[in-house]
């Protein structure tokens, strides 16, 4: 799998996490036990990562929000922030570094995959939401 279908992956788990209240391990044995939707180590790990630092990851994204709740947010807009937050922050949990990878996290790739995740799976808007949110929370670092 490439990244970009192992983030969709990852986003299409957290997702049917947040809408079934399932916790990682249902989710990601629901995925293996029925293919859908496909899985790699880097989107196990991602999922996991998620899981793991969630309320953490949920108190980054609250001060971005600008006027909005944690409860307004659409689930689809969540989820990505969540997977996005986890790949920022908890990279070493995700993958292990080696030369070749070092530059394979880049604040601007975690965006631009968002972007087009919230494009592809989103509402008009959520697009520029996720962008603008993922955008504060990368200059305030």
């Amino acid at each position: 799998m490439t990244r970009r279908e192992s983030r969709a992956s990852a986003f299409s788990i957290v997702f049917g996490m947040t809408m079934n209240h399932m916790d990682a391990g249902e989710a990601l044995r629901l995925a293996e036990e029925t293919g859908e939707p496909e899985t790699d180590l880097f989107s196990k790990k991602l999922v996991t990562a998620v899981c793991n630092h969630r309320n953490e990851i949920d108190e980054m994204i609250k001060p971005f929000l600008k006027g909005w709740s944690m409860e307004r947010i659409s689930k689809v807009s969540l989820s990505i922030l969540q997977i996005s937050c986890a790949q920022l922050n908890y990279w070493d949990e995700i993958i292990e570094y080696d030369s070749e990878k070092k530059d394979e996290l880049s604040e601007s790739i975690v965006i631009n995959e968002a972007v087009e995740l919230a494009k592809q799976y989103g509402n008009d808007d959520d697009y520029s939401f996720v962008n603008g949110v993922l955008g504060s929370i990368v200059r305030s670092v």
